[in-house]
């Protein structure tokens, strides 16, 4: 594997990767909001104490309703792109409900498909978000305490890039690189390669790395 192709991820891996991050957190979402219905509530309902209820977090309680609606309706409009027909989108509201993890399920099935339909791109904007917004996952795990933990590395980034004058492959990136130890990645700030732990690229950008190191001390 070389510089040009290490860590690349390509969209309907991401998208897949996304789907089954997002339908882990959406369960505990409803334990954070202390829905009827959460695994707190639960416990709660099954303690003879006569505890007070915990107070309903109003943020939490709208990204469900977010989620919720968003998923399905991305949902449907993939199944029509696909042309498999005009879907209904049911209004769940605040519930926990199975048809969200089932719709998540069925994008990360379909993820080949969207991709090659030309629609992989702006699914993997709504779930993951990208540089015009968050996504449902990057809010999701800010919500739930999960936020991103981020390191500047001080290696610059072995990308090989195009060069002005049309050589392929002609020149490193140089740009600074940004790992994101909570969800295996590491990321180049310039060009925007990925590295994802999940891989192996981790150790694949180690190996290059110290022989650019290795090289450079010859040369000195």
């Amino acid at each position: 594997m070389t510089a040009t192709t290490i860590g690349r991820r390509t969209v309907p891996e991401r998208i897949q990767r996304t789907c089954m991050s997002l339908a882990r957190c959406y369960p505990a979402l409803f334990d954070t909001a202390e829905l009827e219905g959460g695994q707190g509530a639960r416990e709660r309902s099954s303690n003879k104490r006569a505890d007070p209820p915990l107070p309903i977090r109003v943020d939490v309680l709208d990204l469900i309703r977010e989620i919720n609606q968003i998923v399905l309706e991305l949902q449907a409009v993939c199944a029509a792109a696909l042309g498999l027909g005009a879907r209904p989108v049911p209004d769940v509201g605040y519930r926990n409900s199975h048809l969200v993890p089932e719709a998540l399920a069925w994008l990360h099935r379909a993820a080949g498909q969207l991709d090659d339909a030309g629609i992989g791109d702006h699914v993997l904007a709504v779930l993951a978000g990208d540089s015009d917004q968050d996504g449902l996952l990057r809010a999701a795990r800010r919500l739930l305490g999960l936020s991103e933990h981020t390191l500047i590395l001080t290696c610059p980034c072995p990308q090989l890039l195009d060069t002005d004058e049309g050589e392929v492959g002609g020149r490193p990136c140089g740009g600074a690189l940004l790992a994101i130890p909570g969800r295996g990645l590491i990321l180049c700030r310039s060009c925007g390669q990925r590295w994802d732990e999940q891989w192996g690229d981790w150790q694949t950008l180690g190996r290059i790395v110290r022989a650019e190191a290795g090289d450079l001390e010859e040369a000195a």
